[in-house]
């Protein structure tokens, strides 16, 4: 059986890699959700969202201006969200968010936000 390397998810790797610092000690962010150590990620869409990411340089939350898809979890609606669950993890009272599938009939549905469907190329809300 011939095995073919999977280019795309060794790519992603190297790109998570590469945004977490070089000299990082092992328990320097142990209290930290991984994907706080994630890079700001705007996404390919075209929005123009103010969203809050922690910026594991300045080990601090900052502003960024998130496009409306894709992107990746180190990405927060508002700033306390952002503090409670990176910066002060033992500190926070809420719980981090959970990745919510973002389909037309999820029970966010009610909220009114919008989503890019891939497939479709088309913005829906739910």
């Amino acid at each position: 059986m011939k095995i073919k390397p999977i280019f795309g998810v060794s790519v992603c790797l190297l790109l998570t890699c590469a945004s977490l610092p070089l000299n990082a000690e092992e328990d320097e962010y142990s209290n930290i959700p991984g994907f706080c150590l994630l890079g700001e990620e705007p996404g390919p869409c075209r929005g123009y969202i103010t969203r809050y990411f922690y910026n594991n340089q300045s080990e601090k939350c900052d502003k960024f201006k998130y496009g409306g898809c894709l992107g990746n979890l180190n990405n927060f609606e508002s700033l306390e969200e952002c503090k409670n669950t990176c910066e002060n993890p033992l500190n926070s009272t809420s719980t981090p968010p959970v990745p919510v599938p973002m389909t037309p009939h999820s029970p966010l549905s009610k909220l009114g936000k919008k989503f890019f469907l891939i497939g479709a190329r088309k913005i829906l809300s739910y």
